[in-house]
């Protein structure tokens, strides 16, 4: 199963110490993120696919000053910049950054058991928080995310309790908790 595609608006590649480009910008559901490096850039689409294999639709124009304002704050929380050079560049030179490399740039394969067991955390966090905070009972959740009902019950005691749930079905249900969301059942 492949990951949902994150759309999104206020954004800019980021060039990082030279070496790496990723894509900075707020998603369809109001969050800001600094995607993992691009591995693929079709300028004229206007699409993106990073090294962890997640598809992204850049909507509206690019906002390079809020992205790269952005991204140094979420950077800051998770490293020591002291040293690090973080730029907002164009999509162009993204695009000749990529073409310029010698191999398409990929994920190790502990990196990529660390990036899953990240996102996998990370969802499981978003989607108990989203329900939590729904008023919609776990019935309700279950039918709104497509999700198993014993997933929704368990959601307490911590990221096992996803069991066997594919991490991308868990974030397509979370993206239909979130929409339902954004439609006004929040008071």
């Amino acid at each position: 199963m492949t990951k949902p595609a994150r759309i999104i608006s206020l954004w800019s590649p980021i060039l990082i110490n030279r070496k790496h480009v990723s894509l900075c910008g707020e998603d369809q559901h109001g969050e800001t993120w600094v995607s993992t490096t691009l591995a693929e850039l079709d300028i004229e689409a206007k699409t993106a696919t990073t090294i962890s294999g997640r598809p992204y639709k850049l909507y509206g124009e690019p906002d390079p000053d809020h992205a790269l304002r952005q991204a140094l704050s979420i950077l800051s929380r998770a490293y020591d910049l002291t040293g690090t050079t973080v730029e907002a560049i164009s999509l162009e030179e993204a695009d000749a950054w990529l073409r310029g490399l010698p191999a398409k740039p990929k994920l190790s394969a502990d990196e990529q058991a660390a990036n899953d067991t990240h996102r996998r955390r990370q969802t499981w966090s978003l989607l108990q928080w989203h329900a939590s905070e729904s008023g919609l009972s776990n019935s309700e959740i279950a039918d709104v995310t497509g999700l198993p009902l014993e997933v929704i019950e368990s959601l307490h005691r911590g990221v096992s309790s996803l069991g066997d749930v594919h991490t991308g079905e868990v974030e397509e249900g979370l993206g239909r908790l979130r929409n339902y969301q954004d439609r006004g059942w929040r008071m």
